[in-house]
């Protein structure tokens, strides 16, 4: 397990000079929630850009051809794939610890309570989105590589970014509609959200394994 822990480690430091672009994240992030004050909407917002970002790993290791420094530390490929997996949770994780703080401060700004619901709805929700999208595009990378799979990869992403957008202002009822439906049985919709995300990851996962055996063979 320690060696796991060193490969996100490393991972960490290898996108260290990209912390600007998630400072730039964050700003961003706090303008839509003055502007939206949907805090659910932030919180999928944040875990899409941050999922994009995780991606960019890929491109450093296809640059640098950081497989071969894998294989020099003696570092098997079970470790290396389970390290990128907890890598790019973690991304989730930081994008719900990023919402809850900004919704913290709106609410402390506003002279009112955190809406605890609609953020809980907006975790889940981010969370299962990205259980299921790096899910998809961690197996593509791995058998591709960054360049040859990055569009197709960012390409759901923009699609659901350009969906949530359009329908938060054509139609903002429904999905307050839907907001307030999803807290009202939140237990289900949170137990079957995260089962149906744990389901998917494992899958990927040894997709991946299988994956990046076939990419390192072309």
């Amino acid at each position: 397990m320690s060696n796991v822990l060193h490969m996100v480690h490393l991972d960490i430091l290898t996108m260290k000079p990209y912390l600007k672009s998630y400072l730039i994240m964050f700003a961003i992030a706090v303008f839509i929630a003055i502007t939206n004050e949907s805090i659910s909407f932030v919180t999928v917002m944040i875990t899409i850009y941050l999922l994009m970002m995780s991606g960019t790993v890929f491109s450093v290791q296809e640059k640098n051809k950081l497989d071969r420094l894998y294989s020099a530390l003696a570092v098997d490929g079970n470790t290396v794939v389970l390290g990128r997996y907890i890598f790019t949770l973690l991304h989730g994780v930081f994008a719900i610890a990023a919402s809850y703080l900004i919704a913290a401060a709106m609410a402390v700004y506003n002279g009112g309570p955190v809406d605890t619901g609609e953020f809980l709805a907006g975790a889940v929700a981010a969370m299962v989105l990205m259980f299921f999208a790096a899910g998809m595009q961690l197996p593509l990378y791995y058998r591709f590589g960054y360049t040859k799979a990055r569009f197709a990869c960012v390409a759901p992403f923009v699609l659901v970014f350009i969906f949530i957008f359009a329908a938060e202002k054509i139609a903002p009822n429904s999905v307050y509609d839907i907001l307030n439906r999803l807290q009202a049985d939140m237990t289900l919709f949170a137990a079957t959200g995260f089962a149906l995300a744990v389901l998917l990851f494992i899958g990927s996962y040894y997709l991946s394994l299988r994956m990046r055996r076939r990419g390192l063979q072309i």
